[in-house]
């Protein structure tokens, strides 16, 4: 996962403090405890998981409407 440092006081594996901005790899899918309040996920725009669509609706995304709009008919 990415992540985009927020805070100073985040450092590399050689000790050296990584710029306020800079966008780090991460290993899994949760941002370790060192990196709370200090950085922030990167999310790509326009993509959203859906967990738990309802049985009744369909999944309307930018991927399956036409023209990448996310509203049909707008």
């Amino acid at each position: 996962m990415k992540a985009q440092v927020t805070e100073s006081g985040v450092y590399d594996q050689k000790g050296v403090a990584i710029e306020i901005g800079t966008v780090i790899n991460v290993e899994g899918d949760e941002l370790p405890p060192y990196l709370t309040n200090k950085a922030v996920p990167v999310v790509k725009a326009g993509r959203v998981a859906v967990v738990n669509p309802k049985a009744d609706e369909p999944v309307v995304s930018a991927d399956t409407v036409a023209g990448g709009d996310t509203q049909a008919g707008a």
